[in-house]
């Protein structure tokens, strides 16, 4: 009888070591807590699916207002400007994806911002492209932003009002409607633009035309009739050149004003 008990002791003395060597080893350590917290997340995720159903079924966050900035839209024209059908619930709503649809939808936009303002309202900023220049090829006049993204155009006249780029295949902007032109002269064009902007000169002479016709020699006009000859690089440095010499009380009389060499040549009738 004593000799059983005694097994017994031995045998649950063993149980115990051996219980007490798995709880030290450090892989079953490790084990049992990453249970614990796949069973804590598990949980968590649950409960904040559970809230978030709720409040994605719960009409207070119905959208019930589509707010536009950049545009003088109604209200009331807003959810198929935006192509939105009402009601939606705003907690369900994507911002970058509504963004995304709406430039797909209205490829005019530069850009499109989308917010929410709970509970029930959508923040809709846009900006449009504006056109910079016209650009003239086989008799069509082609509105084109700084990105050389073709907005519109008009039959035989410019509108007026921005400098004509000349010199640009037909066959290439034509097919471009409301869509980036792929033209290496375009962006050129648009490039020497943007310098005469920065330079001051737009906005001191009158600059009527661009024309890259010729790969060599790139012009522009002032006045329709005095001709600015750049050749075909360093236009920064011609252009500072020319913004130091020229003077708008001394272009009478001035046929052109040749830009290509070191020193300055000009021209007169």
């Amino acid at each position: 009888m004593k000799a059983d008990l005694s097994k017994k002791n031995k045998k649950r003395k063993k149980s115990k070591k051996d219980i007490e060597k798995v709880k030290d080893n450090p892989f079953i350590k490790a084990f049992m807590k990453l249970g614990v917290f796949l069973v804590v997340a598990g949980l968590i995720f649950y409960s904040l699916k559970l809230f978030f159903d709720c409040l994605s079924s719960w009409p207070y966050f119905d959208v019930t207002t589509i707010k536009i900035t950049g545009e003088s839209l109604d209200t009331r024209e807003a959810p198929q400007y935006c192509d939105i059908d009402l009601p939606v619930n705003i907690i369900k709503l994507n911002p970058a994806r509504i963004a995304r649809h709406i430039k797909e939808i209205h490829p005019d936009l530069k850009s499109v911002e989308v917010r929410k303002e709970l509970p029930s309202t959508l923040i809709v900023a846009i900006k449009r492209r504006q056109p910079v220049a016209e650009v003239e090829a086989g008799g069509v006049f082609y509105r084109v932003d700084g990105e050389a993204f073709v907005l519109g155009c008009s039959e035989d006249m410019p509108l007026g009002g921005l400098v004509v780029i000349k010199g640009v295949r037909s066959s290439r902007i034509s097919k471009a409607k409301l869509e980036v032109c792929g033209s290496q002269r375009l962006r050129d064009a648009l490039g020497l633009l943007a310098l005469l902007i920065e330079t001051g000169l737009l906005d001191k002479y009158n600059i009527t035309e661009i024309d890259v016709s010729s790969h060599r020699n790139y012009i522009f006009f002032i006045d329709a009739t005095v001709e600015i000859k750049l050749g075909r690089d360093s236009f920064r440095r011609k252009l500072d050149n020319l913004s130091r010499h020229l003077s708008s009380d001394k272009l009478e009389g001035i046929k052109y004003i040749d830009l290509r060499f070191e020193d300055i040549v000009v021209g007169h009738y």
